[in-house]
């Protein structure tokens, strides 16, 4: 596995932040909370 910058990541505890881009449409009334858009991953890598 490799960080942004294309480096080999080692052992440890990692934090993904995965976010949805989506566009709302005008005739659609109700308003997303922009949380629902947003997951957060908690993960470990063993050697």
């Amino acid at each position: 596995m490799t960080d942004k910058a294309g480096q080999k990541v080692g052992p440890g505890e990692y934090k993904a932040v995965i976010t949805v881009l989506a566009v709302q449409e005008a005739v659609n009334a109700y308003k997303f909370d922009n949380s629902q858009f947003t997951a957060v991953i908690y993960f470990y890598l063993n050697d």
